[in-house]
């Protein structure tokens, strides 16, 4: 357990602290601060709580916040990296002691005065620090009555940093779990993202699992528990093969929800054949529309539903013998990005069922190479890179802007894929009349 004082916190924030003193108030800092500060940790943000009310806050700090100030919390804005949340005093006493009972956890129920340097811990987080336990302050049950959300901040604080979660918390999530639904579905992503991108998001989805959390966020991902899959190509049956896949990945957010819905639409279409042996058909178009339904029920954003969209229902590709084919990808999934994403989840996706790793990793490599080589080619993967243009359609053929146009070039686009050797502008040209009696003849059968 590291020691701290005023040296370690940044200067705008003792600033802030001063000037709040200066008017007469108390103010401490609180939470995830503290915790991370004795455990030795740059802290992502700070947090202060004072016996002043938001409204005098207000009269102290000109650049202020109130998003959030029905729950006695403003945001002072600063010219640093990091605005500062203050929050009034929780509980009826309006004192130090009587907010610390009501924080969620030991560990968080921690208070640093920055003018005596001081520590108040009177719910022993410090010692729950050094035992590397999640508790919570009073009555599990309590605490997660005042706020839901808790149950899930009890798991994603588990996963981060890597503690034990007390075993009262854990039965309390598991009577309680449907109280979740009761939170705003952007607080409920937001605990959710940081689960997944965790240094451990088996852990995190197995507890989301394990205490019925999973069934009231994501019940599509719930319902691929026990589905059996063959054992030539696998050793775990959906779910468990999907949050193996996890361990297989960077800390990337796409890349892991994406892993996470790779194959959620597997339960939907498992059939069995005359002789036995199950089988997935379409499983991964199937997958792209449960994700989209989840994604778009969670409330992500729409650039991030296509992204991720796009590798779950493209994951099956076979690019490891075909250059051709690789280039087909990558056009579809449009970037470089994309394109290593979909080379991390393939990997991930073999590894998590019977994939030998040496052969797996090697595979893996040479994919890698093979999509830098493609770039640095410079060849032509979107309509852009093409030798010539709309304006040359319209020219060479003699017509209007219209649909057709975009249609000819993406002709053009697909037959630069199959050979990038005719990614020249005279050969293109060559190619439209061609390509115009083609489209026509299409048009009208």
């Amino acid at each position: 357990m590291k020691h701290f004082t005023n040296n370690n916190l940044p200067e705008y924030l003792l600033n802030i602290c001063e000037q709040i003193r200066d008017q007469g108030f108390q103010v401490y800092l609180v939470g995830g601060a503290v915790r991370d500060l004795l455990l030795g940790l740059e802290p992502k943000d700070f947090d202060l709580a004072s016996d002043a009310m938001p409204w005098e806050i207000k009269q102290i700090f000109h650049q202020v916040i109130d998003f959030g100030q029905e729950h006695g919390t403003v945001t002072i804005l600063t010219t640093e990296a990091k605005d500062i949340e203050i929050t009034t005093f929780r509980g009826d006493g309006h004192n130090l002691l009587d907010d610390l009972s009501k924080r969620d956890f030991t560990i968080n129920a921690i208070a640093y005065d920055p003018f005596n340097s001081r520590l108040y811990d009177p719910w022993n987080g410090i010692t729950d620090l050094q035992k590397n336990l999640v508790r919570s302050v009073g009555s599990s049950r309590a605490r997660f009555a005042e706020d839901p959300l808790r149950m899930m901040r009890a798991l994603r604080i588990g996963v981060e940093r890597g503690f034990q979660i007390e075993s009262e918390i854990l039965r309390e999530i598991q009577r309680n779990s449907t109280a979740v639904n009761i939170c705003a579905v952007e607080r409920i992503r937001v605990e959710f993202n940081r689960i997944l991108l965790s240094s451990d998001p088996v852990q995190g989805v197995q507890l989301l699992s394990d205490t019925g959390l999973l069934q009231e966020i994501i019940p599509e991902l719930e319902a691929c528990v026990g589905i059996a899959q063959r054992s030539d190509y696998h050793r775990y049956d959906v779910f468990n093969h999907i949050i193996q896949a996890l361990k297989h990945t960077p800390s990337d957010l796409i890349l892991r929800l994406a892993v996470l819905f790779h194959d959620i639409g597997k339960p939907s279409v498992v059939s069995m054949d005359e002789v036995g042996v199950i089988h997935f058909y379409q499983h991964e178009k199937i997958s792209g529309k449960i994700a989209y339904r989840v994604l778009q029920r969670l409330r992500y954003s729409a650039n991030l539903v296509t992204l991720v969209i796009a590798l779950v229902e493209n994951h099956l590709r076979q690019v490891i013998e075909s250059d051709r084919a690789l280039r087909k990808l990558i056009s579809t999934l449009g970037s470089r990005e994309q394109a290593i994403r979909f080379a991390n989840l393939r990997f991930a996706d073999r590894i998590a069922g019977r994939g030998n790793y040496a052969k797996e990793k090697e595979d893996y490599d040479n994919l890698l190479k093979r999509i830098e080589r493609i770039f640095a080619d410079k060849q032509a993967l979107k309509i852009t890179d093409l030798a010539i243009g709309g304006n040359d359609v319209m020219d060479y053929l003699q017509l209007t802007p219209g649909p057709m146009v975009g249609k000819i070039l993406q002709v053009l686009l697909d037959k630069v894929l199959e050979d990038p050797g005719l990614n020249q502008r005279e050969k293109l040209l060559k190619m439209l009349s061609a390509v115009m009696t083609e489209l026509s003849t299409h048009i009208f059968l």
